[in-house]
C-alpha cells in the first residue's frame, strides 16, 4: 500500500506593526523662584512655573500632545486673597498660543522643547508695581492636562508684603523753631503710601532735648514731638502705631513744640530726630 501525502504551507499577507500614537505622558508642574510681591518695587514681578516630564525616552510623536492649563474651577487665571485680586497679566511668550482667561495653551515650540529637554521653564503671569493691596497670599490653583491624560493640580501664588514708601523724595527735614523765649511751634508734611497699619519709632540723638551750639555747659532744651497728633517716644523704646485707613496717598505731619524759656542762654540749640516707619 502506498499513501500520498501532500505536505502543503502558507504565510499570511505581510503586516507592518505600528506604535500607537503617543496621546499622553506623564509631567508635573510646580511654581519656582521668588514670591514676594513688594508694593513699592518697581517694575514686574513673574510667576515662573517649571514642567518636568518623566525621564524616559519618548518618541518625536508625542510633541503632538497638547500641553494646556487652566484655573480648576473654571474662573479667569488671576491671584486672589479672598475678595481682593493682585492684577497679573500674561507674559507675551513663543510657547504660548494666545491665552484665554482661564487657559494657557503651549506652542508646538515649547512642546519640542518638553519632549527634547525634559524641563520646561515659563515664565506665566506678571504683576506690575505699585498695587498696595492689603497684606497676604495671593494665589491660584491651576491644573495641567497633557494630551488624553489626566490633570495634573498645582498652585501659584505671590507673597503681597507689608509696605510703606514715603512719597515726596527726601527723607530730611530741617524744622525751625524760631525764638522759643516764649515758646515755639514748627511742622513738617510727608506723603506716604500703605496697606497695612504702620509702627513710627523715633530716636532723638540728644535724648529728646535742642542742645546748644556751644555744648553741654550751656544747656538744654526740650521739645516734644507728634506725628499726626500722637506724642511719640524719642528715645526709640515705644514705638506709636498708626492704623491703617486706606492705599490711597496720604499726608501725615510731624509736629514739634518748646515751652517758653525765658531764662536759657542765647544761641542756636540742635537736634537731630530719626524717624522710622515700619509697615506692620
Amino acid at each position: 500500500m502506498k499513501w500520498l501525502v501532500i505536505i502543503g504551507a502558507g504565510l499570511l499577507p505581510a503586516t507592518s506593526l505600528q506604535a500607537a500614537p503617543c496621546a499622553t505622558y506623564e509631567a508635573d508642574a510646580v511654581q519656582v523662584g521668588e514670591r514676594t510681591y513688594d508694593p513699592a518695587d518697581p517694575g514686574f514681578k513673574v510667576v515662573t512655573v517649571q514642567l518636568e516630564r518623566n525621564p524616559e525616552q519618548l518618541d518625536n510623536s508625542c510633541q503632538s500632545a497638547e500641553i494646556e492649563i487652566t484655573e480648576q474651577a473654571g474662573y479667569s487665571i488671576a491671584l486672589r486673597n479672598g475678595s481682593h485680586e493682585l492684577n497679573t497679566r500674561f507674559v507675551r511668550s513663543p510657547r504660548f498660543a494666545q491665552p484665554a482667561d482661564n487657559l494657557i495653551r503651549l506652542t508646538g515650540i515649547a512642546r519640542r522643547d518638553m519632549i527634547r529637554d525634559r524641563v520646561l521653564l515659563l515664565d506665566m503671569l506678571e504683576a506690575p508695581s505699585g498695587q498696595f493691596v492689603p497684606p497676604g497670599e495671593y494665589s491660584a490653583d491651576l491644573a495641567m492636562r497633557v494630551g488624553s491624560g489626566p490633570p495634573v493640580s498645582f498652585r501659584v501664588s505671590l507673597f503681597v508684603a507689608p509696605s510703606v514708601p514715603l512719597l515726596d523724595g527726601g527723607a530730611s527735614r530741617n524744622l525751625s523753631l524760631g525764638d522759643v523765649s516764649d515758646g515755639g511751634f514748627a511742622r513738617s508734611d510727608f506723603l506716604y503710601r500703605t496697606n497695612s497699619s504702620l509702627l513710627v519709632t523715633a530716636y532723638s540723638d540728644n535724648r529728646g532735648t535742642l542742645l546748644h551750639e556751644d555744648g553741654e555747659a550751656f544747656g538744654r532744651v526740650p521739645y516734644t514731638a507728634r506725628i499726626d497728633g500722637k506724642i511719640i517716644d524719642l528715645t526709640g523704646q515705644s514705638p506709636v502705631t498708626l492704623p491703617f485707613v486706606d492705599s490711597r496717598q496720604r499726608t501725615g505731619t510731624l509736629a514739634v513744640n518748646v515751652d517758653p524759656q525765658p531764662v536759657a542762654f542765647a544761641g542756636t540749640y540742635r537736634d537731630t530726630l530719626t524717624i522710622t516707619f515700619t509697615a506692620n
